[in-house]
């Protein structure tokens, strides 16, 4: 009967994060009225579609490229899923949206409580469908990333000997931030990383998720070094 309950005040709870969650997204959405992505100066009309290529920065500074998905097994168990490798090429829209795109992880390795898991690396690569949108979240320009459709971005797959289930969903949103403060001025590269305290969140199966690691963004060809900027409102 303990148990029940606790079930029960865990369901509880997560309908009353769910219902804020819900009212962030309907501030968010009305917020973002208006806004665009720019480049060279104009608003981007739906011809021109540029595409955005994402380089990973080290991690740390002078260390290798990772982008580390952080989360938990349990309340005694860390996860650390440090990937190498991403490929996220989308178009910008007009209307401050971004068309789905498919998000790439490779080269990843699996710690568990800081320890290299190797029956634990995920099935590569981590595949991801997701769409962006600029918003405003307290006067902060951000870019909202959600599945592409449904609740959904992927699953990622591990092998029957690992401590992990075979198969985890990743749900959720996130909002990334621009790393340097110019999100609105026009530059070749932008770098972004995910905001926390901003609501929404991702979630690996049941439990949160964050993301440590930063990607340099910047358009591709025809429109290579070409600069570009985000107009929120």
């Amino acid at each position: 009967m303990i148990h029940r309950k606790r079930g029960l005040a865990a369901i509880a709870a997560c309908a009353a994060v769910a219902v804020v969650a819900v009212a962030v997204v309907a501030t968010v959405t009305q917020a973002e009225s208006g806004s665009n992505w720019m480049v060279k100066g104009a608003a981007v009309a739906a011809p021109l579609k540029p595409q955005v290529g994402v380089e990973l920065e080290k991690l740390p500074s002078n260390g290798p490229r990772h982008l580390i998905l952080l989360t938990k097994l349990g309340p005694e168990i860390t996860v650390e899923i440090l990937c190498e490798e991403f490929a996220d090429i989308g178009f910008l829209l007009p209307g401050g949206s971004g068309v789905a795109s498919t998000i790439q992880l490779a080269k990843c390795a699996t710690y568990i409580n800081g320890a290299l898991t190797a029956n634990c690396a995920p099935a590569e690569p981590i595949a991801a469908k997701a769409k962006t949108l600029i918003v405003l979240v307290a006067g902060v320009a951000l870019v909202l990333i959600e599945p592409e459709t449904g609740k959904q971005f992927g699953v990622i797959k591990f092998e029957p000997a690992c401590i992990l289930p075979e198969e985890v969903a990743i749900t959720g949103s996130l909002y990334a931030k621009e790393s340097n403060g110019k999100f609105q001025t026009e530059e070749e590269f932008h770098l972004f990383a995910q905001a926390l305290g901003f609501g929404g969140g991702l979630l690996f199966g049941g439990e949160p998720m964050t993301i440590d690691g930063s990607g340099k963004a910047s358009l591709l060809s025809p429109h290579a070094l070409f600069k570009w900027s985000g107009k929120p409102t």
